[in-house]
């Protein structure tokens, strides 16, 4: 089975943490969990194979393509959910959307609009309105 996707000896450190030697792999087709204790580098691990945070070391391949060669063409295929956060409370709707929309070669404006329109959202909105409080 191919691996979608495959880190080796990866390597993170900062002043007080380091990630050292994690290596794995991800048959396609499979579904993970990634968990641990606070602290024990869940996140810096997956910022680090996403190229959200550098790695010091270590290659990461996802597709089966190295992420440090072909980072645009990976992450034009990549769906990722981040936790809170991810989003600027007080950027709009379409202000969001015009910051994320040139990172994608295929954004899809009549896709956007449908679902604006389908739930009802007002592009002028901001984030913050739709956090739980």
């Amino acid at each position: 089975m191919n691996s979608i996707l495959e880190a080796v000896g990866l390597n993170k450190s900062y002043h007080r943490f380091a990630l050292r030697d994690i290596s794995f792999s991800l048959p396609e087709g499979c579904i993970i969990g990634f968990i641990g204790i606070n602290g024990a580098g869940k996140t810096t691990t997956i910022r680090s194979l996403l190229g959200l945070t550098p790695k010091n070391s270590g290659t990461v391949k996802i597709f089966g393509l190295d992420t440090d060669t072909h980072e645009r063409e990976i992450k034009e295929r990549l769906e990722v959910v981040l936790g809170d956060d991810c989003f600027y409370g007080g950027l709009s709707m379409d202000e969001m959307k015009s910051i994320i929309a040139p990172a994608y070669a295929n954004w899809q404006e009549q896709d956007y609009t449908m679902y604006m329109e389908q739930f009802d959202l007002d592009p002028a909105q901001k984030f913050q309105r739709f956090q739980r409080e």
